[in-house]
């Protein structure tokens, strides 16, 4: 197919995108043919007879007139906007749209239909999602008050929850005390305070202290409510589902564990403790099916207080050590099989993170150091390097609720008490506070009015590493 290259005196569909062809025509110009001499030498002509231009006047006496630029930019900027080259859509959207904000795009694909019926193509969203990867990574932070002990059960239910954005963190200092609200959602049933956040591609799982699990694209506006799963029997039930992706089936997926059987024995002459237990395991598709579906039982009891992790197409969970021995679980989506590896050298208690691709495993060496290990190699022999030690004590920093929530090169983001975010080199392993979420971060609401907690308890920040994606939750991808 030739390419196109009418001039005109305006376009509608280059005019609605306006500054945005301008700042981005060095990122596509290059994928752009030679107009032939023809259409270049009517270009001329047509921005030499403008009429907006009026001809600049003789100096006198020979010499040269200064240049008006104040004028001369004015000049410039009528050109651009009023004669230019009518560029093919399909080269537009490919090398322009897709690389704009979600804002943008969601203003432009109401321009005309072929740019709204692009943006729900496949191959659209994975290259816009291919271009958010690329960014400097941000976070998204979904403030929760913390949970009563006391025992009435409406205690710590809320039909509210709000996810807010915080920008680049690791890229500049946080002198802006505003987040950018991205959705507040109001559901008609009660969610509790208790919750679990985990993200993939722009999507955010909130996994709750019921057996209820919503699905979220704070990006696009989407939360969804999943159907109901496998009932939980314990009595305390500690949000335990994630959310990653399958690339053998190409298809966004949620797991979660249960458990169908848990009690706790005591002998009565030596009071020693036994638990009996049967635990079971399910996927959710996200847009295939209306059901979970049953897979194999985990060969070990799960540990309800460490996080779960996706990545490389599975799962994966550490295992409950007051039930069993200490092992990190593997669940493979491609064949929905476990696997076992054993935790770094002398660790027992600990986290799992996702941090630049690799498996890392966050351990308290004790009340004042931390120790961060990283996977090297799975196959056929597990290896786990100690890529960081940092001595908290030094920096007044609680080992509790230590977690890394993303990294940078050498720099690692560190959650600590689900109240501030730190800063970590980790060639030097010291660290520096970035900011206070509680008291430097101010969180409006869609009516303009603050966000305010405090009645129930202590407010727990959920930090969880965010891209922007046009990733559906209902369709299938």
């Amino acid at each position: 197919m030739a390419t196109s290259w009418n001039v005109v005196s305006s376009s509608a569909s280059i005019m609605c995108l306006g500054t945005y062809l301008t700042n981005s025509f060095t990122i596509f110009s290059s994928t752009l043919p030679t107009p032939p001499p023809a259409a270049m030498a009517a270009a001329v002509m047509a921005a030499s007879s403008t009429p907006d231009v009026p001809p600049r006047k003789a100096s006198r006496a020979g010499t040269s007139q200064p240049m008006d630029l104040k004028r001369h930019h004015q000049i410039n900027h009528a050109s651009v906007t009023a004669s230019t080259i009518n560029i093919p859509d399909d080269l537009l959207i490919a090398e322009v749209l897709v690389r704009l904000p979600m804002k943008s795009i969601v203003r432009f694909k109401c321009v005309q239909k072929s740019w709204l019926a692009a943006t729900k193509n496949d191959w659209f969203v994975c290259r816009h999602l291919k271009f958010s990867r690329a960014m400097p990574p941000d976070v998204l932070i979904v403030p929760r008050e913390e949970c009563s002990d006391d025992e009435d059960e409406e205690i710590g239910l809320s039909n509210e929850i709000s996810f807010y954005r915080l920008r680049e963190p690791l890229s500049k200092d946080i002198d802006d005390t505003k987040v950018e609200l991205m959705l507040e959602a109001v559901q008609p049933e009660v969610i509790t305070h208790t919750i679990l956040a985990t993200h993939c591609d722009g999507l955010v799982a909130i996994a709750t202290a019921t057996d209820q699990v919503y699905v979220s694209n704070p990006a696009t506006k989407e939360f969804v409510t999943l159907p109901l799963g496998s009932h939980d029997v314990r009595e305390i039930n500690i949000p335990s589902a994630a959310i990653g992706f399958d690339p053998w089936r190409n298809q966004y997926v949620i797991v979660t564990y249960f458990y169908c059987n848990y009690m706790v024995l005591e002998d009565e002459d030596t009071g020693e403790r036994s638990f009996e237990y049967d635990i079971g395991h399910e996927v959710f598709t996200l847009g295939l099916g209306h059901s979970w579906e049953i897979t194999n039982n985990p060969p070990l009891a799960i540990c309800p207080f460490a996080r779960p992790v996706c990545m490389r197409g599975a799962f994966y969970w550490c295992t409950d050590g007051m039930l069993n021995e200490y092992m990190i679980l593997r669940f493979n989506l491609y064949d929905e099989k476990f696997g076992m590896l054993p935790f770094p050298p002398g660790c027992h208690h600990g986290d799992l993170a996702e941090l630049s691709g690799k498996l890392c495993f966050v351990h308290a060496a004790n009340v004042d150091t931390i120790c961060i290990w990283q996977l090297v190699d799975d196959k056929p022999e597990p290896v786990w390097s100690q890529c960081s030690r940092i001595d908290v004590f030094s920096n007044e920093i609680s080992t509790y609720g230590f977690f890394p929530i993303l990294s940078r090169d050498t720099e690692m983001l560190i959650a600590v008490d689900d109240e501030k975010l730190y800063q970590l080199y980790e060639w030097s392993d010291t660290m520096s506070e970035l900011v206070d979420m509680e008291d430097g971060l101010e969180y409006e609401r869609a009516d303009g009015s603050k966000l305010t907690f405090g009645e129930i308890g202590r407010i727990l920040y959920h930090v969880v590493p965010f891209v922007e994606s046009l990733v559906s939750i209902s369709a299938s991808n």
